[in-house]
């Protein structure tokens, strides 16, 4: 049974949204009146976060992915466009690696193709570390600003908000999984279909040499670099963000 939290607005082309790590679907609530107008905006809670479902242990985001599809696929949704913040990128690449056929397109919202380097691997278990010694909530009020190019941002309470139903289970599981995700670099270097990268210059998690990195291997010039914004480009630039998704949908209309 697929129990994961949906909503559904506007018609059309079908487009998914994916939140990021301790996120969840109100992510894109200043993304979607807009995009809602020219397609099917689809955004979804990922197990765990938000109103879905716990997340259990082992998980991976193959498995994740499989249910995001599930839910989809149950809504009889055969082809769509996916795209994800961070975390939720990853499971963006991931479905494009399972479901090719189904995807029309992706957007990488200050994520990447790049599997965890041993700097990032060692940020990731101090991540568990710190949530089985301190909780969830010591972990959310340091975690949180770092996201923000402006530390101060009046954001940064709405985005706290949404994780008062995280456990610390789930945050431990995404971060296993996140850790032990794949490099898919191949799965880019084979994709034809559209695709954006949005890039915050000031983004400290996922770094802006780092998204450059992908136009080595991906035939399309598809990266949009935002000047000033750190990893919340939904928060910090939703009218550049709305526009980056929106130009997936225009080039499949062409």
């Amino acid at each position: 049974m697929n129990e994961l939290h949906y909503q559904s607005t506007g018609s059309g082309v079908v487009f998914v949204l994916l939140p990021g790590f301790c996120e969840n679907l109100l992510v894109w609530e200043d993304i979607v009146p807009e995009l809602s107008q020219e397609c099917n905006v689809i955004t979804i809670d990922l197990p765990g976060f938000g109103m879905s479902n716990h997340l259990s242990a082992p998980t991976s985001l193959t498995q994740i992915a499989k249910q995001v599809h599930g839910l989809t696929q149950s809504l009889d949704i055969q082809k769509y466009i996916v795209a994800g913040h961070s975390l939720g990128g990853y499971i963006a690449l991931e479905l494009a690696r399972l479901y090719p056929e189904s995807i029309l397109g992706i957007g990488l919202i200050h994520s990447t193709a790049f599997a965890d380097d041993d700097e990032k691997t060692k940020s990731r278990d101090k991540t568990i570390d710190f949530v089985r010694k301190r909780g969830v909530d010591a972990f959310i009020k340091s975690f949180v600003p770092q996201l923000f190019s402006d530390k101060k941002s009046l954001n940064i309470p709405r985005v706290i908000d949404m994780t008062k139903t995280i456990s610390a289970e789930s945050l431990i599981n995404y971060t296993i999984a996140m850790k032990q995700r794949q490099d898919y670099t191949r799965t880019l270097k084979n994709w034809s279909k559209p695709i954006i990268f949005v890039a915050g210059q000031n983004d400290t998690l996922v770094s802006i040499e780092k998204s450059r990195e992908h136009q080595d291997f991906i035939s399309q010039k598809c990266l949009i670099e935002l000047p000033e914004i750190g990893h919340m480009g939904m928060f910090e630039a939703p009218f550049e963000i709305t526009k980056a998704l929106s130009s997936l949908v225009w080039t499949l209309s062409k």
